[in-house]
């Protein structure tokens, strides 16, 4: 990622997901490989469902094999 799309990345994982324009909703769905579990649990609502941290997947998973 160059320079100037981390700067505006930076100031839109500053903001609160509420905050966010729909044009900061898209940048950061197109560039959600870049993120933190942290910051995918923070964003989800925005993200989609496909965002969910891997670890709660992980766990749902195990949860249906137990079944």
């Amino acid at each position: 990622m160059n320079k100037e799309a981390q700067e505006f990345l930076d100031a839109i994982l500053a903001k609160e997901p509420i905050e966010l324009n729909e044009d900061e909703v898209a940048f950061l769905r197109a560039r959600s490989s870049y993120l933190t579990g942290d910051q995918r649990e923070k964003f989800a609502e925005v993200l989609g469902d496909d965002a969910k941290p891997r670890r709660a997947a992980k766990k749902g998973a195990e949860a249906e094999d137990g079944e």
